[in-house]
């Protein structure tokens, strides 16, 4: 029975004694595992510097240019050579002066009779009668005669046939180149009246009446001193009667 019990107490006496050693002698931690550092790697060795560049040499300065040398103002100049001149121009060639006898010739500066009469259309019905009854070629043929012819104007022309009686037309044209001036002066110089001769031989007579010339007392001037070649043309307002007696001769 002691027996027993030592042995329990032993027993209980080995689990303490166990205790305690597991509890000062436990197992021991594994020690951590230390890792290796990595390595540094190389050091970059340091490029060598580059070697440093020349600098430029400075260029070389220019020359500076030879200064002009001033000019001797007591030194005359060189004159210019003259141009050649220039060839006139050539005149024109002279225009032939004008004939003094054309200029003095009354037909180199107006129309014949029946161009003036054809060419104022107050006289038309003379013209006409003028042409037809062989004036126009008679007068112009005879340019060394000198006339005056009496128009009458259309107003006053009521029938054509006014001029076809013999000696009708012929009583209107007169021998002599005479102006108003003209026949004024002659029947001034006459006592107030003086006579014509027609280029038929008959006689028409101008007179002044209170200072109105009428032509064979019957008509009046109402337009005066139309120029012709060899010599004039006045317009009257009436018809002028074949009745004239035949000149002394005649």
């Amino acid at each position: 029975m002691i027996i027993r019990s030592l042995t329990a107490l032993l027993f209980t006496f080995g689990l303490l004694f166990g205790g305690v050693f597991a509890a000062d002698h436990g197992a021991q931690p594994e020690a951590p595992e230390t890792t290796q550092p990595a390595e540094p790697p190389d050091p970059v060795e340091p490029t060598e510097p580059t070697e440093p560049t020349e600098p430029a040499q400075p260029g070389e300065p220019a020359e500076p240019a030879d200064p002009m040398e001033p000019v001797d103002p007591t030194e005359p100049t060189e004159p210019m050579e003259p141009t050649e001149p220039t060839d006139p121009a050539q005149p024109a060639d002279p225009v032939d002066p004008v004939d003094s006898d054309d200029a003095a010739d009354p037909a180199a500066m107006h129309d014949d009779f029946f161009t003036s009469l054809t060419a104022n259309p107050e006289l038309s019905s003379f013209a006409q009668a003028f042409q037809t009854g062989g004036f126009e070629q008679q007068l112009a043929m005879d340019m060394d005669g000198e006339w005056t012819v009496f128009a009458p104007a259309d107003t006053v022309v009521f029938d054509a046939t006014a001029f076809d009686t013999d000696g009708a037309l012929s009583a209107y044209i007169v021998e002599g180149a005479y102006s108003y001036d003209d026949l004024v002066q002659l029947a001034e110089e006459g006592d107030g009246t003086a006579t014509l001769t027609t280029i038929d031989g008959q006689e028409i007579t101008v007179e002044l009446v209170d200072d109105v010339l009428m032509v064979a007392g019957v008509a009046q001037i109402t337009e005066q001193d139309i120029e012709v070649a060899n010599g004039y043309i006045h317009v009257i307002d009436s018809l002028i009667q074949p009745t004239m007696a035949p000149a002394v001769g005649g």
